[in-house]
């Protein structure tokens, strides 16, 4: 068992986990975090203030707190604070296993 205060940043990461890495984003308004691609991993997002605009593989989704959005392995992605206020989001990744 692991307890870890919630901070921006990394929460979880390999070392401590088998194949799971889980981190907390904290962004101002009009803020991305930047696109980049899962490769051999799933993830999940799950709003817990703000607003956000996800694009995946082209397609634009708009959350807010209390959402959960998925991204699928290899998939093209970015986070985006789309309201006034600061947007603050978990992720949890996924590693899957090579086939």
């Amino acid at each position: 068992m692991l307890l870890k205060k919630l901070k921006a940043g990394n929460i979880l990461n390999l070392s401590e986990t088998v194949n799971i890495k889980s981190g907390y984003v904290s962004l101002p308004a009009g803020q991305a975090v930047g696109s980049h691609i899962t490769e051999n991993r799933e993830e999940v997002i799950l709003i817990i203030k703000g607003q956000a605009e996800v694009v995946c593989n082209g397609k634009r989704v708009s959350a807010k707190k209390g959402h959960l959005v998925y991204i699928p392995k290899e998939s093209k992605h970015n986070v985006i604070n789309s309201g006034r206020t600061r947007l603050e989001y978990l992720y949890l990744v996924s590693m899957l296993q090579a086939s």
